[in-house]
Order: structure tokens, then C-alpha cells, then sequence
């Protein structure tokens, strides 16, 4: 196998709000689909702590599984995630959610908001907003001898974004209301609604000039009024032009029912707030034109923050996803959020990951280990892991078969964080080494009782990282060896030396053999470090 199958902890719970390119907050279940829309990110290294550029994300790969999750509380918002999940804190550190603390500043955007539901308020608003803006209705005489016909009615929408035609058809058609997209002759706008029947221009006359005050319809009317007449540019400026005072004031007042502020300019309306208030704007009232949002892309994004105020821990596991993204960045809950770290090596060694991050079978590899020569010891499915519940039964059967059969005795090693999955009935050959990763974070050292239950003559325990201190009432007793290693890429996390201590207590205790990783140093003494094999041999 290559590829990874995910079987890394950086995700987050079902429901949580991750911002798209169209700056619409969405569900992370909700994007799971291969038509799912870009994302927003962010450059994922820069040489500076002030500013990142926003970019487009594209969802390379998705995956969902049961996991614990840490609550990240602070003073913009509340976010959950598992504890090996990353963010992005002030000083421009990725660090892991077990790794946060009381008083860290994490990178912030804005606060995530649900798109409107198209309710009968929120579409009367639009038509009222986008015709008030761009809209023409008139009623006139002539003089004729056919009186009745000489009575005209005429509406007319002349705009050369398509979305706004095509949004307004659709509610009009909602009132019962039916006009065409039609050629038009309005300058160098050529297609437009247009219509002359009497009832038609009467009905869209009244729900034009008829004004609600609900909460969705505001969010429509201000939707409208910006499709029709606002801009936003690069500078992080957001304003709505109209030369009518009156109008200009009703937008004044929507915008203060939704507790944005704005200044009043000659002949249009300027949002306050930067980007996060920007971005929250088009949440809120969700316009349709496109390229009037893409400005923001490839824009500078200032570092603004959020502190850390408490975090919990939960003892319940529940569905979590992530996302694998072009950018290896997205937002999610508001905050700076990055993917798993497999990512760039599968970029790194495309011979070894040809398909990159997917999953991948190879089933040609499997006689790889027939061609060496001398005994050797297999590492098997480097960044995938063989027993996770959503990996094939046919790709794992394949791969135990393999082994089996082959003529020459290497040791293959097997290292699982899903335990549970391995078949209890299953006897393992004796020059296979089972093990599981245990980080002390959320309760996972209860794999440690899981994989002494394993038909295997080597089990073993991979304590990285290191994230935490072995409870009292754990034992190590029943393994074969013990691995040790801490969190790397990140500057900002320090080994406590009591946690190692603490397990090589245990291990000599047991005469269980212990491998010290290189990468302790220099948070534990290079002379210091122990390597050690198991001393079990194969027949």
C-alpha cells in the first residue's frame, strides 16, 4: 500500500463550519463529495508574522472516522478538534491541539456564519434590493387614439452578471411572477428580464417598493443592493453605491440590524471592519455575483488573533473529518487550519506514491521482499495503516497472505492505531512484530491493554509522540518492546524528560527493550539514548 489511508488523527467533528472559495461557511460533512467547491487557505509558510495571502484550495482527498476531541475555548469563539489536529498561532507556529495552551494567540479570520436559507422574506428581499439598485419600472400614457392601449407598463433589469438574472427569475417565478432573460438595448448590456404585461410589472412594482424588517429579508435586500451596486476591491474596501439619500439610509439602517458598522460617503455606503467584517457580510446576506468576491483572493490577510481562554477535553468519541487540501491550509471554525503532514511526502517521493495522496494497492510490490537477498526488517505500509476501518479487507488479506508465503524470513513490522480492528482469531507469523502508536493524549493508552490481546510473538508499543506521562496504573508488562520518540515541527513544544523516565522505569522493570528515537535530542542527552531490538528469534 501507498498512499495514505488516513490513518492520522487531524481532523474535526461533524458540523464544523469550513469557509469555500464563494466565502460561504459549510459543514465539513457537507464537503465530502468529489463536486465539492474550492476552499479558502492560506500560504502555509511565509517570511513574515504580519500578513499571509489568501489563496484558492482545491479538496484533494476526504475521510471521516470516530475519534476524542479537545474544545479550544477563546475570546473570539469556540473550536473542537482531535489533539494531533494543527493550527496556526500569532508567532506563525503550526501547533497541535494537545499541544495548546491557556493564553496562546491563534491566527484568526472571522466569525463563521451560515448562508441564509432562500425563505420567502430573504427572496422578497433580493428583488426589492437588486431592482432598487439596477431595476427599471415605469407606468405612462400617450396620447392614441386606442385608449386601452395606450396605457404602458414596461419592467426592465439590464446587467451584465448573469447570476443576478438568473437569482431574480428564480424568486420572481416564487411570487408568481414569470419573466424571459431577453435581448436587450441598454448601452453595451445586451441580455437582461424585461417585461410589458400589465400584472406582471404591477406585482413586481409592489414587491419592490413593499419593505419588510425581518431578519432575512435584510439579509436579501442587502444581497440584492450589493449585487446590483457594490464593489469590493483588494484594499479591503466594501461599499454599496446609490445616488437615492433614501435608499443609501436604508441601507444604513440594514446594515445596524446586523450589527455591522458603516460610514456614509457621497453617494454610497462603506463597510467598517477589514476583512473579517468583509467576510462576514458576504456570509451573512450571501450575494451571487462571483467575480465581485474573487478580489479577495491573492489578498494580504493581517494577523488578527484570538486567546486561548480554557480548553477541555472530552471523554466521548464522536465522527470527526478532515479534508486534504492543495494548499495543505483551510478555515475551519474561523481559525487557521492545516492537513496532515503526509501530504509533502508523498510530493517529496512520487516514485513510492505515484497517485500522491490517495490510497493506492500495489499489488506488483508485494514480491518486492522475495528479491532481497539476506533477512531484513520490513517496515509495513509507511503512512497507511493496514488494520484502519477504512481500509479494504482485500488489500489487508492480500498484504497478511504476502507475508506469510514469503520463502525468506524478514521481520515485518505492523504499527496500527486502530487495534480493535485486528482480528482476535488471527495467529500471526513469528517474524511479524504487531504494535500501536499510544500519545497519551484522550485516553489512548487503552490501546496498550488492546494489543497484548494480539496472537503475535512481538508486541509492541510506539509512544510517539510522546505527548503526555504514562498513568500509574498502566503497566507495560506482556510487551516485547517498547518505542520512544517525541513530536517533531514544532519549535514551540518541549519533551518533559519525566514522561520518558517515567517509561523506562517500566521497561526495566519488565526487561522490556526499549528504542530511544534521535529525534529526543536535544530535549534528552544523545549519549543517553537506548537502542534496542527485540531479542526474540526466528525458527
Amino acid at each position: 500500500m501507498s498512499g495514505c489511508d488516513h490513518g492520522c488523527w487531524y481532523c474535526l467533528p461533524e458540523g464544523t463550519l469550513i469557509l469555500t472559495q464563494s466565502l460561504l461557511w459549510k459543514p465539513i460533512d457537507t464537503l465530502i463529495t468529489n463536486d465539492a467547491e474550492n476552499l479558502l487557505g492560506i500560504d502555509e509558510k511565509t517570511n513574515t508574522t504580519r500578513y499571509r495571502y489568501l489563496r484558492s484550495a482545491k479538496i484533494l482527498s476526504t475521510f471521516k472516522h470516530q475519534d476524542y476531541t479537545i474544545q479550544i475555548i477563546t475570546d473570539n469563539g469556540t473550536i473542537e478538534s482531535t489533539p494531533e489536529h494543527p493550527w496556526l498561532t500569532k508567532r506563525g507556529i503550526w501547533l497541535n491541539a494537545g499541544s495548546l495552551k491557556i493564553g496562546h494567540k491563534l491566527h484568526f479570520l472571522s466569525q463563521p456564519t451560515l448562508s441564509p436559507k432562500e425563505t420567502e422574506d430573504y427572496m422578497h428581499g433580493y428583488i426589492a434590493g437588486v431592482i432598487q439598485g439596477d431595476g427599471c419600472i415605469k407606468h405612462y400614457n400617450y396620447d392614441g387614439r386606442r385608449r386601452i392601449l395606450d396605457r404602458q407598463n414596461i419592467f426592465r433589469l439590464a446587467v451584465k452578471d448573469n447570476e443576478i438574472l438568473q437569482t431574480t427569475r428564480r424568486f420572481l417565478s416564487a411570487f408568481g411572477v414569470f419573466c424571459e432573460i431577453k435581448k436587450v438595448h441598454c448601452g453595451s448590456i445586451k441580455t437582461g428580464l424585461e417585461t410589458r404585461e400589465k400584472a406582471k410589472v404591477e406585482r413586481i412594482s409592489e414587491l419592490t417598493n413593499s419593505m419588510g424588517m425581518t431578519t432575512d429579508f435584510i439579509k436579501g435586500y442587502l444581497a440584492g443592493i450589493f449585487d446590483a451596486e457594490g464593489t469590493y476591491t483588494t484594499n479591503l474596501t466594501l461599499r454599496i453605491y446609490n445616488r437615492n439619500k433614501t435608499i443609501l439610509d436604508r441601507i444604513v439602517v440594514c446594515l445596524n440590524s446586523l450589527s455591522f458598522k458603516s460610514q456614509v460617503e457621497p453617494e454610497s455606503i462603506r463597510l467598517i471592519g477589514g476583512m473579517s467584517e468583509i467576510i462576514r457580510f458576504f456570509a451573512t446576506t450571501y450575494p451571487r455575483v462571483t467575480r465581485k468576491k474573487t478580489a479577495i483572493l491573492n489578498s494580504a490577510k493581517k494577523t488578527t488573533t484570538a486567546t486561548i481562554t480554557a480548553l477541555r477535553r472530552l471523554n466521548d468519541k464522536k465522527l470527526t473529518y478532515n479534508l486534504q487540501t492543495s494548499t495543505s491550509t483551510f478555515f475551519a471554525g474561523g481559525f487557521a487550519s492545516h492537513n496532515c503532514y503526509a501530504a509533502k511526502i508523498t510530493k517529496r517521493f512520487p516514485k513510492i506514491f505515484p497517485n500522491g495522496f490517495k490510497p493506492t494497492f500495489h499489488l506488483e510490490r508485494l514480491k518486492e521482499p522475495y528479491t532481497l537477498k539476506k533477512p531484513s526488517r520490513i517496515f509495513v505500509c509507511s503512512i497507511a495503516d493496514l488494520f484502519a476501518s477504512w481500509t479494504p479487507y482485500e488489500w489487508r488479506n492480500a498484504v497478511l497472505d504476502a507475508i506469510y508465503e514469503c520463502p525468506i524470513k524478514h521481520t515485518f513490522i505492523l504499527l496500527t492505531k486502530n487495534p480493535e480492528n485486528i482480528p482476535k482469531g488471527y495467529v500471526f507469523p513469528d517474524n511479524v512484530w504487531v504494535g500501536t502508536t499510544v500519545t497519551m493524549e484522550n485516553g489512548d493508552w487503552k490501546n496498550i491493554e488492546e494489543i497484548k490481546t494480539i496472537n503475535a510473538k512481538v508486541k509492541f508499543v510506539s509512544f510517539e509522540p510522546l505527548l503526555g506521562l504514562l498513568p500509574d496504573n498502566v503497566a507495560l508488562k506482556g510487551l516485547q518492546w517498547v518505542i520512544i520518540g517525541k513530536l517533531t515541527g514544532s519549535k514551540k513544544v518541549k519533551l518533559d524528560s519525566y514522561w520518558v523516565t517515567r517509561i523506562l522505569g517500566e521497561t526495566k522493570r519488565h526487561a522490556i527493550p526499549v528504542f530511544m528515537k534521535k529525534n529526543l535530542c536535544p530535549d534528552w542527552p544523545k549519549h543517553e539514548l537506548i537502542q534496542q531490538f527485540p531479542t526474540f528469534s526466528v525458527n
